[in-house]
C-alpha cells in the first residue's frame, strides 16, 4: 500500500479535489447570509440540538417546509452552533442557478475535503483514495462516495472519537440539479448509519417538491427502511413531513 506522504505532500493531494465555491458554511458567501435572530426559533432550535446531541438519536434528521420558511436560515445557525461546539464535519448549501451549488458534480469532494479538515485522521486514508484510486476526482457519485468518504471514516482507529458526533449540514438539496442524484445521495447518506468509528448525523433541509419526496419513496426497497426509521419524528405540522403521507406516496404509485 502506497504511502499517504508528509503533511505538504497530504495537503497537495487535498487541494486536487474540486470543492464547490460558497457551498460550505465558513465561505465568504455564507458568511453574510442571514441567521436566526435571538430568541427566534428558540423551541425548533432545542429539538434540532437536542438530536444531534443524542448518541442513540436518529441519523438523519430531516427538515422540510415550503418555500421561504426560513430552511437556509435554520440550516445556517445550526451549522454555527455546531461548529463552535466543534462537532461541524462539513456542510452543503445547495442553491440552484447557483454554479457548482446547483449540482452534484462537487457535494461529495467538497464534503470530503471538509471532513479531511475537521478530522485530520482521515486525511492519510483520503489522500491514499486520491493516489491510487483511477479517475477518483471525475468519479461517480458514489465511488466517491465510497473511497472519499466511507472507507476513510470506516477505518479510523482513534478510539476517542468513537464516542464523539459529527454532524452534516446538506441544505436545500431539493435545489440540486438531477433527480438521480437526489435519490442517490440519499442513499449514500444513510450509509452513515452502519459506522461504528464514528457517530455522523446528517441535518437535511429541503423543500417538499414532489420529485423530493419520491426520491425517498423510490429509493431502492433496501434503503427505504434505513431511511424512514432514520427521519426524526414530527417537530411540527408545517415543518416535518409526515411519516403517513410518505407512507401514503409509496401506496399510491
Amino acid at each position: 500500500m502506497a504511502n499517504s506522504g508528509s503533511q505538504d505532500e497530504q495537503c497537495l493531494h487535498l487541494s486536487k479535489l474540486p470543492f464547490a465555491a460558497g457551498a460550505a458554511l465558513h465561505s465568504r458567501l455564507q458568511e453574510h447570509e442571514p441567521q436566526c435572530l435571538p430568541n427566534t426559533r428558540v423551541d425548533l432550535l432545542n429539538q434540532i440540538m437536542t438530536w444531534s446531541n443524542n448518541l442513540s438519536g436518529a441519523c438523519i434528521f430531516w427538515l422540510n417546509g415550503r418555500a421561504g420558511t426560513g430552511k437556509s436560515t435554520i440550516a445556517r445557525t445550526v451549522a454555527r452552533v455546531v461548529a463552535d461546539q466543534k462537532q461541524l464535519g462539513a456542510s452543503f448549501f445547495f442553491s440552484r442557478g447557483r454554479g457548482d451549488r446547483g449540482h452534484a458534480g462537487k457535494f461529495i469532494t467538497s464534503i470530503a475535503a471538509q471532513l479531511a479538515t475537521t478530522l485530520p485522521a482521515l486525511k492519510p486514508d483520503i489522500c491514499r483514495a486520491i493516489m491510487q484510486v483511477p479517475d477518483i476526482i471525475q468519479g461517480g457519485l458514489g465511488e466517491q462516495w465510497k473511497h472519499l468518504i466511507f472507507l476513510p471514516l470506516t477505518t479510523l482507529k482513534q478510539l476517542s472519537l468513537q464516542s464523539q458526533i459529527f454532524v452534516l449540514i446538506i441544505d436545500a438539496l431539493d435545489e440540486c440539479d438531477g433527480y438521480d442524484d437526489i435519490r442517490l445521495i440519499l442513499r449514500l447518506l444513510a450509509d452513515a448509519k452502519t459506522l461504528n468509528t464514528i457517530r455522523l448525523r446528517v441535518s437535511l433541509l429541503a423543500d417538499r417538491k414532489p420529485q423530493f419526496i419520491l426520491a425517498f419513496v423510490l429509493s431502492p426497497r433496501q434503503h427505504i427502511k434505513t431511511l424512514f426509521s432514520m427521519i426524526s419524528p414530527s417537530l411540527s405540522s408545517n415543518m416535518i413531513y409526515p411519516f403517513s403521507s410518505i407512507m401514503s406516496l409509496r401506496g399510491s404509485g
